[in-house]
């Protein structure tokens, strides 16, 4: 015991020094592993450029507002403007994928049909106000005219129309097209009036409409297997099967804009609503969802091999934890460079198995026993494949990851408990 006690304080402690010296190399990690999340941010930050660049050059999302009519003053300095007591839409939306460079875009192309029946009695304005009815226009709203394939057919009670881009003076919309109309004698009609207009438009992220008739009705379906409906109103009904088909039925009440009004106090686009084309988790997500777990793997790992250390099984220098440390925040480097070219399941199989091989092959290397280069690839293969996972739900990854660090603790809680660590260091250096 007087030997003991004699012994310097450095050999009494070692271990805990140690202890504190990789706690230290783990804290130093951190600095590796914010490099990483800043290289998912920069990948990602270029996939957005990407996506930006091509849907400039084909087209935006797209707001399809209308037809609506749209009557001049005399003095042309206002429009009056009415919208339809019936619209009833058709979409069919064929999405494709483009590439830029190594990054995927989502794109679609849209077959519309627009239906718009207008009351027999049109409303007039509260004032006493003078109206061009001769020189009317009918106007249907669209946000971005770079997408415009085709006009198939435009009409007015069975009289073709001729569409042209823009209306002078109209406010009401940021961009439409138009058509030439008279309404003189027509302000008043038993039957109505109805309109249809088919256009097949492209588009990119979002396709959305305005609920500008008094009952707005809409039937949208596509092929494309991840929509993420937004906007205003939620459908009424919807399926997903090789796809997807929803539907809209919304009333004038549900929104903030009349049916007729003079002037711009209003806009249609205050309540528009239809889908996103997304993926519900991109490789981007998913590694960085990987990436948030890296100081609980690094922590295992050096935990297991300090287990090593401490029942003699092994000796380890706290530069090779540092090695260590580094082989697994490479780990996720090559995981976002492999996915970029590859799936990610497939490139998360292949970084996996390049860095447990690596850190096993070097555990193997330092001690020349197989047993922990055994235990060690066997305990990181499973810590990466429970991660796997994790990362893969998109609704259960905070339920799952707070599971695996309960376990993981509780382990950690089992296997130390009947440890004397007052007595461990003088035991251990003895």
């Amino acid at each position: 015991m007087k030997e003991q006690a004699s012994e310097p304080w450095y050999i009494r402690f070692a271990l805990y020094v140690k202890a504190a010296i990789i706690g230290f190399s783990m804290i130093l990690l951190l600095i590796p592993v914010n490099m990483v999340m800043e290289l998912f941010r920069e990948r990602q930050s270029r996939q957005q450029e990407a996506i930006e660049e091509v849907s400039s050059k084909w087209a935006n999302e797209q707001i399809v507002a209308g037809p609506i009519l749209a009557i001049p003053k005399l003095d042309r300095s206002d429009y009056f403007y009415i919208l339809p007591s019936q619209l009833d839409i058709e979409n069919q939306l064929d999405a494709e994928t483009r590439h830029r460079g190594i990054f995927p875009v989502s794109l679609f192309r849209n077959n519309i049909t627009l239906k718009a029946s207008f009351p027999g009695q049109l409303p007039l304005p509260t004032l006493n106000q003078d109206l061009d009815w001769a020189h009317a226009k009918l106007i249907v709203g669209i946000s971005d005219l770079r997408g415009v394939d085709e006009v198939s057919q435009a009409s007015l009670d069975g009289v073709a129309l001729e569409m042209h881009p823009g209306a002078p003076g109209l406010k009401v919309v940021n961009s439409c097209l138009s058509a030439d109309i008279n309404l003189e004698g027509k302000q008043s009609s038993a039957a109505g009036m109805l309109s249809l207009v088919k256009l097949q438009l492209r588009g990119s992220g979002e396709m959305n409409f305005a609920p500008v008739g008094n009952q707005t009705n809409v039937k949208m379906q596509s092929s494309w297997e991840h929509p993420a409906f937004n906007g205003a109103f939620l459908p009424t009904q919807h399926s997903l099967n090789n796809g997807f088909t929803a539907s809209w039925n919304i009333m004038s009440i549900n929104r903030v804009f009349p049916q007729s009004w003079m002037g711009n106090e209003y806009s249609m686009l205050t309540s528009d609503f239809g889908v996103e084309l997304r993926s519900p988790i991109t490789n981007y997500q998913m590694a960085t969802r990987s990436v948030k777990y890296a100081v609980l793997v690094i922590a295992l790992t050096f935990l297991v091999f300090f287990c090593f250390e401490f029942t003699r099984k092994a000796t380890f220098h706290p530069l090779h934890y540092i090695l260590v440390g580094f082989a697994e925040c490479v780990f996720y480097s090559l995981l976002i460079a492999i996915s970029e070219h590859l799936a990610f399941s497939l490139a998360y199989g292949i970084a996996a198995v390049m860095t447990v091989g690596l850190i096993a092959g070097f555990t193997w290397s330092i001690t020349r026993q197989l047993g922990p280069a055994l235990f060690i690839g066997i305990m990181m293969a499973g810590l990466y494949g429970f991660l796997y996972w994790v990362i893969q739900s998109e609704d259960n990854a905070l339920l799952m990851g707070s599971v695996l660090l309960f376990i993981v603790i509780a382990i950690v809680m089992f296997l130390t408990r009947n440890l004397r660590w007052q007595n461990f260091a003088i035991a251990r250096n003895s």
